[in-house]
């Protein structure tokens, strides 16, 4: 078998080059290109492949962008029973340049050798039996890091007509009938450059805000105001230019691991998971969504330490996410606090703001106010939990 690992030269996403790092497309190809097939269409093999290239870059904008990268559950790592040895469990893992990165069976790494094309052990490769491994001596009593990066490896040889014409008049050749996703890991002696000395998690922030408008200053040192054709958008983020996901710090000492650290530079992903909620009875929100509404709350009002009566104070309209409501509609809530509308029963509420209203008119506002009765009934039941 076979192993990928050279850069792509093709543009995809916010300026990053190949999603993928880890395929060369042929010269000419376009990742922003699918195939359009049609009647009489002589199809080769250039033409399927190409269809595999796009939506193989689709998805990786979509999780190098959209999710970011990191861990995402599992591929913990543990001291193994043989010296110089770790423990990867089964894992899943978006790798920097959005590549699904699924580990599926416990894996033993030796972290004191090295295959020729430098990796402590790959995911698909068979080992080479004219070329072992090689002993490598690790930094004493200082910590190396043990990372994994997507690999793919090609396999499931079979013949080939080398003529195409399947006679037997020529001999035939050997080709690899499929690709096989997988990874790599491998013991760097350095950070990566993605990766800083102190790894600090962005604020929550930062995933719903937008950045702050750059201050430009005069001759005088006085700040410039915004011109009004200036636009304060959100960037894309700085390509990542290794491959590489921290897995954990090992510490080898005498050629035996005496630390283990999974957590000054072990980055996670983040994962909705098992975030869920109910309708039964009103919205209830499972405890995990439960403790980030909380925690998020708190910071919002700066660690209030009396919550209930916070909430209770905010306008209603806060409320109001539904793009149907109107500035009309809107009118009618927007001097009601929370409280003001929670203290009410359902249908007094309801009852109240519709009084001008009649027939079909009044339904579709009946519905919306009765949302926005329940989601200030629920705030409140939230803030005192």
């Amino acid at each position: 078998m076979t192993t990928t690992t050279v850069t792509g030269t093709g543009t995809t996403g916010c300026g990053c080059g190949s999603a993928s790092g880890t395929l060369d497309w042929p010269a000419g190809t376009s990742t922003a290109e699918r195939t359009h097939f049609y009647p009489r269409q002589i199809v080769q093999a250039p033409d399927l492949t190409q269809d595999q290239i796009y939506f193989r870059e689709k998805l990786r904008r979509h999780n190098r962008l959209l999710h970011g990268w990191g861990i995402v559950c599992g591929a913990r790592v543990r001291v193994g029973d043989k010296p110089g040895t770790v423990l990867v469990e089964p894992g899943y893992v978006l790798g920097p340049f959005g590549d699904e990165i699924v580990i599926g069976d416990l894996v033993e790494v030796d972290v004191t050798t090295q295959n020729l094309a430098g990796d402590a052990v790959s995911g698909c490769a068979a080992p080479d039996p004219w070329c072992a491994d090689v002993t490598i001596a690790r930094p004493d009593g200082r910590p190396v890091y043990l990372a994994i990066a997507y690999a793919e490896y090609s396999c499931r040889p079979v013949n080939v007509s080398a003529s195409g014409c399947g006679c037997g008049c020529e001999a035939d050749s050997c080709e690899y009938s499929r690709i096989r996703d997988s990874w790599r890991i491998r013991v760097l002696d350095e950070l990566p450059p993605s990766y800083p000395e102190v790894l600090e998690p962005p604020s929550l922030r930062t995933a719903v805000a937008c950045p702050p408008r750059p201050v430009k200053l005069n001759a005088d040192g006085q700040p410039i105001p915004a011109a009004p054709t200036d636009c304060n958008c959100p960037t894309c983020a700085p390509c990542v230019s290794e491959p590489w996901v921290i897995l954990a710090d090992v510490t080898v000492k005498g050629g035996v691991v005496s630390r283990l650290d999974c957590d000054s530079h072990r980055r996670y992903a983040a994962s909705f998971r098992d975030f869920f909620y109910t309708c039964e009875g009103g919205v209830r929100l499972n405890p995990g969504l439960l403790g980030l509404f909380r925690d998020e709350v708190a910071l919002r009002l700066g660690a209030a330490p009396v919550l209930p009566e916070v909430v209770a104070a905010e306008p209603v309209t806060g409320l109001i996410l539904d793009q149907a409501w109107t500035a009309k509609l809107t009118e009618r809530v927007q001097n009601l606090t929370i409280d003001q509308v929670r203290t009410q029963s359902r249908e007094e509420f309801v009852a109240g703001l519709t009084a001008d209203l009649h027939g079909a008119a009044a339904e579709p506002i009946v519905a919306r106010l009765q949302d926005l009765w329940d989601k200030a009934s629920n705030a409140w039941s939230l803030a005192n939990r």
